[in-house]
């Protein structure tokens, strides 16, 4: 196994192996791939840097660890934007390998690994919990957040088959009744000419909810830099998925997402109260 360390996410020998290793299927989210975390990295990484470490065996990248580092610890781009961290694993045969040369380095180097947003149930999880002891460091799990995930493997007409019909039922009048007040409109990224636009449009919307006054909204937490680079990034890697509603011509609610290898993952949602009585169904039956 040899160990290749990275501190620029933009060499061209880092994005070459990056990419081999997710057209190979070996990211397992779109929090670890590259249109995300280069994104991440420019936004959030203030006074660390990156430290990719990729692992080679016969010159084809098998592994990649998309960490950085900051006053002597190393972790995944885990924030409250960004939930889950994780390895790029390519060819089972290596993957111990590449977890104990990870770890050996960090070690070597004095780094301690807070490697938050780990799914139990994931490899990455398993590799670095069996191979951190033998690298010399203690090892401490904590629990953290339960994710939200639904599981459709048919499509969305015959999961809705699957549900009661008392809960389809109210979905059905609650969009009837967002219908009575004017046409309304579905739209999605093929409408999307500028991004920019896009989020301030967004953002607009957000100060008409309940997360302005929380100070959770885009423009409430000061994102709409990261929101915009983020679009424009996913975009060019096809994996943008935006929707929204529009109720005569105005926008009433959003869904920003991406779909990365078959699983959609929502990274910002936001309706406007007023509507708010019709959209906390009408948005999922509508998608």
């Amino acid at each position: 196994m040899e160990l290749r360390v990275f501190t620029d996410l933009e060499d061209p020998e880092l994005r070459s192996a990056w990419a081999r290793l997710e057209d190979a299927g070996a990211c397992p989210h779109v929090f670890a791939s590259y249109p995300w975390v280069s994104v991440w990295g420019r936004q959030f990484a203030a006074g660390g840097g990156p430290l990719a470490l990729v692992g080679y065996s016969d010159s084809t990248p098998v592994g990649l660890a998309p960490l950085f580092a900051k006053d002597g610890v190393a972790s995944f781009p885990v924030n409250f934007l960004s939930p889950r961290g994780g390895l790029l694993l390519s060819g089972a045969a290596h993957h111990d390998a590449f977890a104990a040369a990870c770890l050996g380095l960090l070690h070597e180097r004095g780094l301690r690994p807070l490697l938050r947003g780990l799914p139990v149930r994931s490899a990455s999880f398993s590799l670095l919990e069996r191979h951190a002891r033998g690298a010399g460091y203690y090892v401490a799990v904590r629990p953290g957040r339960i994710a939200q995930h639904l599981d459709v493997t048919t499509t969305w007409e015959e999961f809705l088959v699957t549900l009661p019909k008392t809960r389809t039922g109210k979905w059905a009048r609650q969009i009837r009744r967002l219908e009575r007040e004017g046409k309304v409109i579905l739209r999605g990224v093929e409408d999307v000419t500028d991004m920019d636009d896009l989020v301030t449009r967004f953002a607009d919307l957000e100060a008409r909810s309940w997360k302005e006054r929380a100070g959770t909204s885009i423009r409430g937490r000061g994102l709409e830099a990261f929101y915009g680079e983020l679009c424009r990034s996913l975009r060019d890697a096809g994996s943008l998925r935006p929707y929204w509603i529009e109720v005569n011509g105005r926008m009433i609610a959003f869904l920003l997402g991406a779909l990365y290898r078959g699983h959609y993952a929502a990274m910002k949602t936001s309706y406007d109260e007023e509507h708010a009585r019709e959209l906390g169904t009408a948005i999922r039956a509508s998608y």
